[in-house]
């Protein structure tokens, strides 16, 4: 007949407590490693946050560069423009010199090497140059002038 002992009893305490304990393990080894898998996110987040800060440094300061050349350059041409104006470059390539334009925009005119020669493609540049704000200014003037005209 079926009847339920007290054998049958304890062989299903035992294994509903087995269970129990299977599934509290199961469950606490989640856990842990889903703390172990937010911890490695977060260390991966605290490294990249790092990298992030240190680019942005980079780049802040190569900004920082490229404007110093920028303004340099800027200031550099307007040298060379104010000494093709006064003659002074003009006369330096006639003597064959080479010019070179200081940072604070002070045009220099050295003596070149026979062998070197820098009159003609410096001259050509010069007159692009010179052709261009000439343009310019005639295209402002222009502007003016259609401007007053209204």
């Amino acid at each position: 007949m079926n009847q339920f002992t007290t054998l049958d009893f304890m062989l299903l305490s035992t294994a509903a407590a087995l269970w129990v304990s299977i599934i509290y393990m199961l469950r606490s080894m989640l856990s842990r490693s889903r703390e172990e898998e937010i911890e490695k996110l977060r260390r991966e987040n605290r490294e990249l946050k790092h990298m992030l800060k240190e680019t942005e440094e980079r780049l802040k300061l190569h900004y920082e560069q490229l404007l110093k050349e920028a303004a340099i350059k800027n200031v550099m041409m307007r040298g060379l423009w104010e000494a093709y104006r006064s003659g002074e470059i003009s006369r330096c390539y006639k003597d064959g010199g080479e010019v070179k334009v200081l940072a604070d925009g002070t045009v220099i005119c050295f003596k070149a090497k026979e062998e070197e020669s820098y009159s003609i493609e410096g001259k050509e540049e010069l007159e692009r140059m010179a052709q261009w704000l000439k343009e310019e200014e005639e295209l402002a003037k222009e502007g003016e002038g259609n401007a007053s005209s209204e």
